[in-house]
């Protein structure tokens, strides 16, 4: 139960592949992810509460039309991710 998620199974019809070669993670996901265009962004200085373990794979965040987008760190996150699982 990693980042407080239930183990209940859901079904998902998408699959998010990040990065490439040994480096990919896939990720089974609802929805396909929208496009952001950074230059309509207005870039946030201070990057909001996020769940424990998420905030240090934040790179930037950015708000448009109320909505905040945040830069994931991806290779991080799951590098804390495969370190948390080792650790147990």
């Amino acid at each position: 139960l990693l980042l407080g998620l239930s183990d209940e199974p859901v079904e998902h019809e998408n699959l998010l592949i990040m990065d490439k070669g040994p480096d990919s993670v896939g990720i089974l996901i609802d929805d396909l992810p929208l496009p952001f265009d950074m230059s309509k962004g207005a870039e946030i200085s201070q990057i909001p509460e996020l769940p424990a373990g998420l905030s240090n794979c934040i790179s930037d965040a950015y708000t448009v039309d109320d909505v905040i987008w945040l830069g994931f760190k991806h290779k991080d996150f799951f590098h804390s991710v495969m370190d948390s699982v080792a650790s147990n």
